[in-house]
């Protein structure tokens, strides 16, 4: 008898042992996985030189309405295939001469994947973004959000800048986006907004701000993709 309670007594202990271990990888685990998705990548591009205290009139009030275009990246392949196909539409040689795709041909086969568009959906509509569309090229996305909203996906501060007698907005800290998708976005246009007009009077904080020249400062991006965003934002009309 007394060896088998030796025997139970040894099998409880491992049992708790095991299960100690159980919730302590539970607990790796849920830490990696937590750390994964609050994980960002700076966008250093974003950081304007005159958003400087120097400048700074202050915080946008929290409740401004702000509206991105987040711009996506491609695979090599399909970036290299697209601008086959523009060659060939202007060689007159080409049996694709003039051969023009519609808005939803040129996405499916040259945009960004569903999977791709999918998962930085979900990133935006986790920060509390409004996802409000995806252009048929499948190159840009449309999001909307307050200023605290924008600010926070972000991880950063939206500021009102005074500069040679007009108003500029522009993140006060060099933002960052979610790790998960950085590799899928290009650029983000709208953190940046040159001659911003608040909506009711020249000294409010309040109302829409209105982008009239508010372009991505991510140089390469564009030249990268100059000619085919100039034919993408026919079709996309």
């Amino acid at each position: 008898m007394p060896r088998i309670v030796s025997t139970l007594g040894h099998a409880s202990v491992r049992a708790k042992a095991c299960a100690s271990l159980a919730v302590s990888l539970l607990f790796v685990a849920f830490g990696n996985g937590a750390h994964a998705a609050s994980a960002r990548v700076a966008m250093p591009e974003q950081q304007m030189a005159w958003a400087n205290p120097a400048n700074d009139l202050g915080p946008v009030e929290e409740a401004t309405p702000i509206r991105l275009t987040l711009m996506l990246k491609t695979a090599a392949e399909r970036a290299q295939a697209f601008d086959a196909l523009l060659r060939a539409q202007q060689d007159p040689s080409s049996p694709l001469y003039h051969h023009w795709l519609d808005a939803n041909e040129i996405g499916a086969r040259f945009g960004a994947t569903t999977q791709d568009i999918d998962s930085v959906n979900a990133w935006l509509s986790s920060q509390g973004l409004k996802v409000e569309s995806v252009a048929a090229s499948r190159l840009r996305v449309s999001v909307s959000g307050s200023a605290g909203a924008v600010a926070a996906a972000f991880g950063t501060s939206i500021h009102r800048y005074a500069i040679d007698g007009e108003q500029r907005v522009a993140p006060a800290q060099v933002p960052q986006i979610g790790a998960a998708i950085a590799g899928l976005v290009a650029s983000v246009d709208g953190l940046v907004v040159v001659n911003a007009r608040p909506a009711h009077g020249a000294g409010s904080a309040r109302g829409n701000i209105s982008r009239v020249s508010a372009r991505s400062t991510n140089a390469t991006w564009r030249r990268e993709l100059r000619t085919r965003q100039r034919t993408l934002r026919r079709w996309d009309r």
